[in-house]
């Protein structure tokens, strides 16, 4: 499976994220990406694809068919009701990688030939991605999409249809770069222990602004992780065995400082973003807020 046969804006990801509640039927998120992708796509099959590649990486849910519902606590959208869209976007676009193995592919290539300024077009090194995944238009398409998305995240600039400018790369915080580190090693791409410099040379980093990361690891010692030098090399080793107890740790940091970022309300609900007065109604009532933020 390719797995990425749309592009994503950063936009439509937050948007559900702040549409989620606990043990909410999956067709309700469908929904909030239909109604706030349908600007750009006007086929229901196309944001119908966009959904699913948004709930596949960012929505842990469970059961399956009619009755697949989100679980009772979820990272991303936890995540989306403390920050705003645009200190995120760098994660969300580390995570679409991450969790992408084809897009992992196609970053590590680039990350290889190209660096700000410089052209890329998506036949380029296309015959390399071929040479993994088959010499199919599938294939052909991810690589376009991919590129859109960079677009659409900010990293590359339009220079004409599948042809672009590699602009900038995305900035990273120390609010969010705990999530970084979460979808490196969710995606099984990392160990435990963690080599600072191993980390920041990352093909799913290539796109974000890394020269702070090693000082982001030691905000955060004690707290998540432990930071040592050994043989003059800074090494993390992770305080917890599961990935799990790591996501639970997260969300709880992420609940316990939580401050939603200003002017966020949901309409009818009472209360900022993540206290929901009334949480049986659908998402309908909720994209009125998305609307209002130009989601």
């Amino acid at each position: 499976m390719i797995g990425f046969d749309k592009p994503v804006r950063p936009e439509w990801i937050h948007a559900v994220g702040l549409a989620w509640r606990p043990h909410q039927p999956v067709s309700e998120l469908i929904e909030v990406v239909d109604q706030v992708a349908s600007a750009q796509f006007r086929g229901s099959e196309t944001r119908r694809k966009v959904a699913t590649i948004i709930l596949r990486c960012f929505v842990e849910t469970e059961r399956g068919g009619p009755d697949r519902k989100t679980r009772d606590r979820d990272l991303f959208a936890t995540a989306a009701g403390k920050f705003a869209v645009e200190e995120l976007r760098s994660v969300y676009l580390a995570h679409l990688i991450n969790t992408t193995p084809i897009l992992q592919t196609i970053t590590g290539q680039i990350a290889r030939r190209y660096d700000l300024g410089d052209e890329i077009r998506s036949t380029d090194f296309l015959h390399r991605i071929y040479e993994q995944y088959g010499q199919r238009g599938v294939v052909t398409n991810c690589m376009r999409y991919f590129l859109r998305t960079m677009s659409w995240f900010g990293c590359l600039e339009r220079l004409a249809p599948n042809h672009y400018r590699f602009k900038t790369r995305l900035p990273t915080t120390e609010q969010t770069f705990p999530l970084l580190v979460y979808s490196w090693l969710q995606s099984g791409l990392g160990s435990y222990q963690i080599t600072v410099s191993d980390f920041d040379e990352q093909p799913a980093f290539c796109f974000l602004e890394t020269t702070r990361l090693a000082g982001y690891f030691q905000c955060f010692s004690s707290v998540f992780w432990a930071v040592e030098k050994r043989v003059g090399v800074d090494r993390v080793t992770l305080k917890y065995a599961r990935i799990e107890s790591f996501e639970e740790a997260l969300i709880s940091h992420l609940q316990s400082t939580f401050e939603p970022p200003s002017g966020l309300q949901l309409v009818g609900y009472g209360g900022p973003v993540g206290r929901r007065t009334h949480p049986g109604r659908g998402a309908r009532r909720r994209l009125h807020l998305l609307e209002q933020q130009g989601l």
